[in-house]
C-alpha cells in the first residue's frame, strides 16, 4: 500500500511539474505581473477593462468549481475532469495569441477560466485524496514545490525569448503561448498514467444534504467567511500591480520574468520548512502571520521608486504564497469531510470568487475614476491605501479560527530550536 502511494505521488508530482511548466510560459502563476496581464495592457485595455479581466476570469473560475466539484464527488472520479479541464485550458492559449482587441481577449480568457474551473477543484481534491492527514502539509508543500520549480525555469525562459523578440505582439508572444499550449496538454495527459482507487469512489449527497452538512460544520463556515473578507481586501491590489508595472514603471518583459523568478526562488526556499512547520505546529498561527505580512505589499508596490524596488514585494510574496499553498490549503482539507471534499472545496472557492469578482471590478473602476481628477500614480496610491486599511481587521480575524486537531509543538518552540542551532 505504501509503495502504491509512493508511485501515485510520483506521478502526481510529474503531472504538476509538466503542466506548470506550460502554464508559466504564459506567466500564469505570477501575481498581477504575468505576461497575460502585460499582453492585456499592450492591447490597449483601460483600467476598468483590466479590472473586468481580473474579476470575470476569477469569478468564472471560482464559482463554477461548485458544479465540477460536486460532479466529481458524484462520479467518484477526479482524473477525467482534470483531463477535460487541463486540455481545454491549454489549447485556448492559441486563440488568445491572435485576439485582435481587449474585449475579444476577455472572451477567450473567460472561456479559459471555464476550463480552469473544471480542473482546479478536481486536482485539489485528488491531492487531498492521496495525502494522509499526518503528512498533508508536507505533500501539499511538495506539490507546490514542483509547480514553483517548473515556473522558475518557464518564466525565465519565456522572458528571455520575448525580450529578444521583435515584430508585432503576436510575433513576440508566439513561442511562449504556443509552449504553454503544448506543455499544458502533455502535463494533463500524464495524469492518465495514475490509477484511481475505485474503493475511494463515493456518491455525492443531494444539494440539501450538502447544505445541511455545511450548516453543521462551524469551522468550515467560519474559515469561509474570514477568507472571503480577507481575499476581497487582497485582490483590490491586482489591477494596481498590472498598471503600476506596465504603465508607470515601464517594466520590460525580461524584468517581468525576473519578478516571477524571484518569487519562485523565495517560495522554493521557504516551502519545505513551512510545510514541516505546518504539520508540527498547525495552520492557524501561520495563516495569521501571513495575513499580517500581506499588509506591507501594497506600499512596496505603489511607493516603489523604480522597477527594481518591486523585487522586494515579490520576495515577500514568495514566502506568503508558500504559506498559502501549505497552511491554508491544509486547513481547508482539515475542515472538509473526505467524502464530500470536492463539493466543500468548490463551495469555498465559489464564495471566494464572488467576493474577488466584486473587488477587482471595483478596483479598476476606482482607479479610472480617480485618474480623471489626479495622475495615474496618485490614483493607484489612493486605491492601494484602501486595500492596506482593509487588510488589518481581516488579518486579525484569523485569530478566531480553531485547529481541528492537536499538534505536537508550537511556532515559538520551533523558532527557539532554530535559534539554538
Amino acid at each position: 500500500m505504501a509503495q502504491d502511494l509512493k508511485k501515485r505521488l510520483r506521478l502526481l508530482y510529474q503531472s504538476a511539474l509538466v503542466y506548470a511548466f506550460g502554464e508559466n510560459f504564459a506567466g500564469g502563476q505570477t501575481v498581477g505581473a504575468s505576461f497575460v496581464n502585460m499582453y492585456t495592457v499592450e492591447l490597449g485595455a483601460s483600467p476598468t477593462e483590466i479590472g473586468m479581466f481580473h474579476s470575470i476570469t476569477t469569478s468564472i473560475q471560482s464559482i463554477l468549481q461548485l458544479l465540477w466539484g460536486r460532479l466529481s464527488d458524484k462520479a467518484g472520479r477526479r482524473i477525467p475532469f482534470i483531463v477535460l479541464g487541463g486540455i481545454g485550458y491549454s489549447l485556448l492559449w492559441i486563440p488568445i495569441l491572435y485576439a485582435p482587441s481587449p474585449m475579444v481577449l476577455l472572451g477567450f480568457l473567460a472561456l479559459q477560466a471555464f476550463f480552469a474551473s473544471i480542473r482546479l477543484p478536481t486536482w485539489t481534491s485528488l491531492v487531498g485524496d492521496l495525502a494522509p492527514k499526518t503528512s498533508r502539509g508536507t505533500i501539499t508543500a511538495n506539490v507546490s514545490f514542483f509547480i514553483t520549480l517548473a515556473g522558475l525555469f518557464a518564466i525565465l525562459l519565456s522572458g528571455f525569448i520575448m525580450f529578444y523578440s521583435s515584430g508585432s505582439l503576436t510575433d513576440i508572444y508566439f513561442i511562449p503561448f504556443m509552449a504553454a499550449a503544448v506543455f499544458g496538454v502533455l502535463g494533463t495527459l500524464s495524469v492518465l498514467f495514475m490509477k484511481e482507487d475505485k474503493k475511494e469512489a463515493t456518491r455525492s449527497m443531494g444539494v440539501m444534504q450538502l447544505v445541511r452538512s455545511i450548516g453543521v460544520n462551524r469551522e468550515f463556515q467560519k474559515y469561509t467567511v474570514i477568507s472571503l473578507m480577507s481575499n476581497t481586501a487582497l485582490v483590490l491590489l491586482l489591477p494596481i500591480i498590472s498598471l503600476m508595472t506596465v504603465s508607470v514603471l515601464k517594466v520590460d518583459k525580461l524584468t517581468f520574468a525576473l519578478y516571477g523568478v524571484v518569487r519562485c526562488v523565495s517560495l522554493l526556499v521557504s516551502q519545505r520548512w513551512i510545510g514541516r512547520i505546518t504539520d508540527l505546529t498547525g495552520r492557524r498561527q501561520l495563516m495569521f502571520i501571513q495575513r499580517l505580512l500581506y499588509i506591507l505589499v501594497p506600499g512596496l508596490v505603489v511607493l516603489a521608486p523604480d522597477k527594481y524596488f518591486v523585487f522586494v514585494a515579490y520576495v515577500l510574496l514568495g514566502v506568503l504564497h508558500a504559506i498559502e499553498a501549505t497552511a491554508s490549503q491544509a486547513y481547508l482539507f482539515d475542515v472538509s469531510p473526505a467524502e464530500e471534499r470536492g463539493s466543500f472545496i468548490s463551495v469555498f472557492n465559489a464564495i471566494q470568487g464572488v467576493g474577488m469578482f466584486a473587488s477587482t471590478l471595483l478596483s479598476g473602476y476606482l482607479i479610472e475614476s480617480f485618474s480623471r481628477t489626479m495622475s495615474l500614480i496618485d490614483a493607484l496610491k489612493a486605491v492601494a491605501l484602501i486595500t492596506t486599511v482593509l487588510r488589518v481587521p481581516t488579518a486579525i480575524a484569523y485569530l478566531a479560527l480553531k485547529e481541528p486537531r492537536s499538534f505536537p509543538t508550537t511556532i515559538g518552540a520551533e523558532i527557539r530550536k532554530l535559534l539554538k542551532r
